[in-house]
């Protein structure tokens, strides 16, 4: 018998290399480059990975780079890791590898560089290393670094004064990395620091030379801009407030420049009531093309957009990706295309959740418009742009402002003077409990697609086709989560987008029969977080220690006390639960 137990015990453990979980998800990091070597404990850069289904302990889960197994582990959370990369790291893909399988594999290079620091305890005397003592000063490091160079900002660091360079800002930035070697200003893995105040026009700003700079895991503050962004920025995972923000800003944003990431970011507290209709929240102007704007979350603004796109004099925008957000409480509208041209570059739109868009109340300066999505269909230079607006797997709830009713305002909202591009919907649904139309049009654009879902104000608009006119049944709209019950007539209802592999959270599409409309597919609630269950031991933490207890209890040496399936026995399955916890899967068997 004893024997026979030790047999299943060899298939639970083949069961879960075979990764019945949900596979590990990566979204993106904070840096795609950096060395393997130097830094603290010379084992080199720190890279935060953001995704989901990792897990919420690390268990015997782990990260490779190029193949190798990283040097250290500074963070292990479900959506988030932080890891020191250390010798073995090699150029080539991130992978994370858990109970659930392997994950997706997005690029890194390991390649030379300095990496420095600066800590309230450091020293601008110094040389600016974890080896032989960091600065005092984010000045100091940003006036001894060159391309390739990486600077950690450690706990309590910060840069909130105008640092007297004549451009109304904290921190002026005047050196360029290169898109092989972009300049990194960091916060330490764990810690806060910050830069920036209210009391001063600009956070981070740059000469207008400043290119390639990665802006990470910071606290940006501005009277007018947090940040001021260059070419070739990646903004990763910082939060980002101004909240006496006015004028023809935002809080975030640039002109004039290209190829930027702007991931994982929150940005809220930008505006105030007495704001004007020209301050956003997030605004790329003018000739600024090449933009992803991905997995922020922008919310509690009294700036009046929260994204935008205007091109003020310039040439219509292109090469614009603006998914997986959570964009909830904007003044005006949630997302403004105002001058694109698809012909030139993709425009689309997918994956984001946008709750109380166009919220109201007016700015100062008087009505503006009021929408979840607005295309005005504008045009620069004389040029009409053609193509697809391609807009799919959004839920939109609630949008519009019911104080505006003879203004534009509505789920989305076409102006309709670019007669040859299209707006075309799918999978998207739309939620109008507040009376708003779906679509309200300034004039006759052109709209077309399938399968949306239309709920709240009477039958689907004529120019879309397969469309399901009932309620989406989210999970709790009151708490914000727009997640799908098992009843949804969303379930299984969209059609096929090859593109998009996966939901709003990483889980992969379709996990039905067909894909799901709105930005989240429905799941049975089973692959979340392990239960508290596993913990066999009761020591807060499921390990090998409780997989080794588990062991016990089923072959008989111990007491049962892990009945986890209530069964009333100790088995193999209930210690196939504890194991899938242990390797940072879920507390259950897997599917």
């Amino acid at each position: 018998m004893v024997s026979m137990r030790l047999i299943h015990i060899g298939l639970v453990f083949a069961i879960l290399a075979s990764g019945q979980n949900l596979p590990p998800r990566i979204f993106y990091t904070d840096l795609e480059s950096g060395p393997n070597t130097g830094g603290e404990g010379n084992s080199g850069a720190f890279v935060t990975i953001y995704g989901g289904q990792f897990g919420a302990t690390r268990g015997s889960a782990q990260v490779t780079v190029g193949g190798g197994a990283v040097a250290s582990y500074k963070l292990w959370s479900d959506s988030k890791i932080i890891v020191q990369l250390g010798s073995a790291a090699k150029t080539g893909n991130i992978q994370v590898v858990n109970a659930g399988g392997t994950s997706n594999a997005l690029p890194f290079t390991v390649r030379t560089g300095n990496i420095y620091c600066v800590s309230t305890s450091g020293s601008d005397s110094s040389n600016g290393t974890f080896s032989a003592g960091c600065w005092r000063s984010v000045t100091k490091a940003r006036d001894s670094i060159a391309s390739g160079d990486i600077i950690y900002l450690r706990n309590g660091v910060a840069q909130t004064q105008d640092d007297g360079n004549g451009w109304r800002s904290c921190l002026l930035l005047r050196a360029a990395g290169s898109s092989s070697r972009p300049i990194a200003l960091v916060a330490y893995p764990n810690e806060t620091a910050t830069i920036g105040n209210s009391n001063v026009s600009y956070g981070v700003r740059t000469n207008g030379s400043a290119n390639y700079w990665v802006i990470a895991g910071l606290k940006l503050y501005g009277a007018a801009a947090a940040t001021e962004i260059g070419s070739g920025w990646r903004v990763v995972g910082n939060e980002i407030q101004c909240p006496s923000g006015d004028g023809a800003e935002a809080c975030a944003g640039a002109g004039h420049v290209g190829n930027i990431k702007f991931l994982g970011n929150e940005v809220h507290n930008a505006g105030m009531q007495s704001s004007g209709k020209m301050y956003h929240a997030v605004y790329f102007s003018t000739n600024t093309n090449n933009v992803e704007i991905g997995w922020n979350y922008i919310h509690d603004n009294l700036a009046c957009r929260a994204i935008q796109f205007h091109s003020t004099g310039g040439s219509n925008q292109y090469g614009l990706s603006i998914h997986d957000n959570k964009i909830v409480n904007s003044r005006c509208d949630a997302i403004n295309l105002a001058t694109v041209d698809p012909s030139k570059g993709v425009v689309e739109v997918y994956n984001n959740i946008i709750i109380n868009g166009g919220k109201g109340p007016h700015p100062k300066d008087g009505p503006a418009n009021y929408s979840c999505i607005y295309f005005p269909g504008g045009s620069n230079s004389g040029s009409v742009g053609s193509g697809n607006i391609d807009v799919f797997n959004n839920t939109l709830v609630n949008c519009g402002y019911s104080a505006a009713a003879n203004l534009g305002g509505g789920g989305i909202v076409i102006g309709g003077s670019s007669p040859n591009t299209t707006m075309r919907l799918r999978n998207n649904i739309f939620s109008q409990s507040n009376g708003r139309p779906y679509i309200f049009y300034w004039a006759s654009g052109p709209v077309s697609g399938s399968n949306n879902l239309y709920y709240g104000n009477g039958g689907a608009p004529s120019q879309t086709s397969a469309s399901v006119t009932s309620d989406p049944k989210f999970t709790n709209l009151s708490q914000q989560d727009v997640s799908l019950l098992s009843s949804s007539p969303a379930k299984d209802a969209g059609v096929t987008i090859s593109s998009l592999v996966m939901d709003y959270r990483g889980v992969p599409r379709p996990q039905g029969a067909k894909f799901d409309i709105g930005a989240l597919e429905y799941t049975d609630g089973t692959n979340t977080t392990p239960e508290v269950s596993c913990d066999v031991n009761s020591d807060g933490e499921v390990t090998e220690a409780d997989s080794v207890l588990a062991k016990a209890q089923v072959l008989g040496s111990e007491s049962c006390t892990a009945d986890l399936d209530g069964d009333t026995a100790c088995t193999v399955i209930d210690l196939q639960r504890v194991i899938n916890a242990q390797l940072g899967g879920v507390c259950r068997v897997g599917q």
